[in-house]
């Protein structure tokens, strides 16, 4: 069902964890397919995303979704990254199934959010 790829991602997930402090921008975001979570923060130095983490309550798909897209935003910059959407996350853990969309939707929800609250320093 998974590829080889998104499978590393649920097993060994990348940035998985918590970021605190006054400076960390954060989104969330619901599964509205099936109500899994995300919450991502992140904080950015000098205009590129230098430090990012995740939280999910979620399945497989969630986990590497979630995680894909941490490991897809680090180290770009803020602009750039605001145009990350769905697909690209899907193509980056291809083959992915159709069923599991909402999980990249999800993930990547999250993670605009904390991106545009970064850019206006929320």
């Amino acid at each position: 069902m998974y590829s080889p790829t998104a499978m590393d991602h649920f097993l060994q997930p990348r940035h998985c964890g918590v970021l605190s402090g006054a400076d960390i921008a954060i989104g969330t975001a619901t599964n509205a397919d099936c109500g899994d979570t995300a919450r991502l923060t992140l904080r950015v130095i000098d205009g590129c995303v230098a430090h990012i983490a995740f939280s999910s309550q979620g399945c497989a798909g969630a986990i590497a979704a979630c995680s894909a897209t941490c490991a897809w935003l680090h180290g770009r910059p803020v602009g750039a990254a605001l145009g990350l959407t769905r697909q690209t996350i899907e193509e980056l853990l291809a083959p992915w199934p159709a069923a599991k969309r909402g999980c990249t939707q999800m993930a990547v929800a999250a993670a605009i959010a904390a991106l545009s609250a970064a850019a206006s320093g929320r």
